[in-house]
């Protein structure tokens, strides 16, 4: 990996953690988008249900195509009402979906020979097993956290879990894939931090 003295980290999903446990710190600023400290939940913790991944890990095993397909039609699903809640699709392919090169429905068909799966589930393990709520509360970096409130893998709850200290932008109709439906809005925040303005808001 290259290394750069400083950097301005910016991360999506489970790249915060990934980056916490990679980068060296000390860091010029750091921005997260979908982002979370830790992922599943716990006792004190509104996170993600662990049998959701746990059946995700076992899944992956018998057809990761189909896995990685209902992950990126949970992840561009607005309106599920639940986890566990299959959403409603049009038969309209959605700007992610062409954004992404294919109908998900298209996918499954090509994704298996590209998918690495030992690292799929070594992904898998991190989010099951990673919590750096007290590491992230240690960085003396400026932060900007970047969360979509109709997030279906990260609800809004879980980001603020995340990101109580602040401070967290709620962008209210983004979900889990912001760099693909809202590069544009992500790009004017990132750049005005970068230029030294707010990373507040």
């Amino acid at each position: 990996m290259p290394v750069v003295d400083n950097p301005i980290v910016i991360t999506h999903s489970l790249g915060l953690m990934w980056s916490m446990m990679h980068i060296p710190q000390p860091w010029r600023g750091l921005i997260c988008i979908n982002g979370f400290t830790r992922f599943v939940a716990a006792e004190d913790f509104p996170g993600v249900n662990p049998h959701w991944v746990r059946r995700m890990k076992t899944r992956l095993q018998q057809d990761p195509a189909s896995v990685v397909t209902d992950f990126l039609r949970r992840c561009e699903s607005l309106d599920a009402s639940s986890e566990n809640t299959p959403a409603t699709h049009s038969a309209a392919p959605s700007r992610t979906q062409h954004l992404l090169g294919a109908p998900l429905s298209m996918q499954s068909q090509t994704l298996t020979p590209a998918l690495n799966t030992l690292r799929l589930l070594q992904a898998l393990e991190w989010l099951e097993q990673w919590d750096l709520r007290k590491a992230f509360a240690t960085i003396e970096c400026p932060v900007m956290a970047l969360c979509g409130a109709k997030d279906l893998i990260v609800r809004a709850d879980h980001s603020r879990a995340c990101f109580s200290q602040g401070p967290l932008v709620m962008q209210q109709d983004a979900g889990h894939l912001m760099p693909v439906t809202h590069a544009p809005w992500l790009a004017e925040k990132i750049m005005t931090a970068i230029d030294g303005g707010s990373w507040s808001s």
